[in-house]
């Protein structure tokens, strides 16, 4: 397994084997176990940045009160996961569907960041997203000629779209932190975790499929999670 994922992150690429739930019920358990051993590993460097040059990490807030447990839990463990599978490793396989919701919740992903800053409704971001989500998927499904084009290109490129899923993907919890050039500089080894992290669920993502993904995103978040969890109660 490890030597797939290795020859995976070498040179990704889409088409493998379908396989019996047994078989990938235990690959996904070592994966996990995998994924947990050096996502763990790779933290130290991150934490020993952050002691030596007291950086402080920030949090964006979703909740104007203090939120109850259960919250923290959903909005960690659920909807956060969730979102950033569908953002970052649904489209890796090819879809209209898929092309047009990822698309539409970057965008409004970003709106709610704006959200957070200039505080206006949050309610009101579900129109963009309509919008967004419909016109592309309308351009792109009476236009057959640029559907076409757009599917070459993300087949022909795909190793290049997955290296920037990851990469974008690391780079975007950057707005945990107060962003300056010694945070820039620095930002490879603080964001480690979530590079490797973006490269594991891009490897479950195409060989296992989406669900497969999610779950493994939650699992993670959520066996991290638990010793907070204990000291919380």
């Amino acid at each position: 397994m490890l030597k797939e994922i290795i020859s995976f992150i070498k040179r990704p690429q889409i088409g493998y084997e379908s396989e019996s739930l047994i078989n990938q019920l235990k690959e996904n358990a070592y994966i996990l176990v995998f994924h947990l051993i050096l996502g763990i590993l790779c933290t130290f460097p991150s934490i020993l940045i952050k002691v030596i040059f007291r950086i402080q990490q920030s949090s964006l807030a979703f909740f104007e009160t203090q939120p109850s447990t259960l919250n923290i839990v959903l909005i960690n463990l659920v909807f956060i996961p969730l979102v950033e599978e569908l953002v970052f490793r649904l489209s890796l396989v090819y879809r209209l569907f898929h092309i047009a919701l990822s698309l539409a919740l970057t965008i409004t992903a970003l709106l709610f960041y704006l959200n957070i800053e200039f505080q206006f409704n949050a309610l009101i971001l579900i129109i963009p997203f309509c919008i967004i989500f419909v016109f592309i998927y309308v351009v792109l499904t009476r236009n057959k000629k640029l559907n076409l084009r757009f599917m070459h290109f993300w087949t022909n490129n795909f190793r290049s779209i997955f290296y920037f899923s990851f990469l974008t993907f690391g780079y975007m919890h950057l707005v945990n932190y107060k962003i300056g050039i010694f945070i820039f500089v620095f930002s490879p080894i603080l964001i480690l975790p979530q590079l490797f992290s973006g490269i594991i669920y891009g490897f479950v993502r195409i060989k296992y499929g989406f669900v497969w993904c999610v779950i493994q995103h939650v699992a993670y978040n959520f066996i991290l999670s638990i010793p907070e969890l204990i000291i919380s109660k």
